[in-house]
């Protein structure tokens, strides 16, 4: 279970870099 909620962390890290990303690149463009 330990492992399973590491991983949920780590995608919700990687989805808010993701939009973080998109959403800076909107801003930017």
């Amino acid at each position: 279970m330990g492992e399973y909620a590491t991983r949920s962390e780590r995608d919700m890290h990687l989805s808010e870099k993701m939009l973080g990303m998109l959403h800076g690149g909107k801003h930017k463009g």
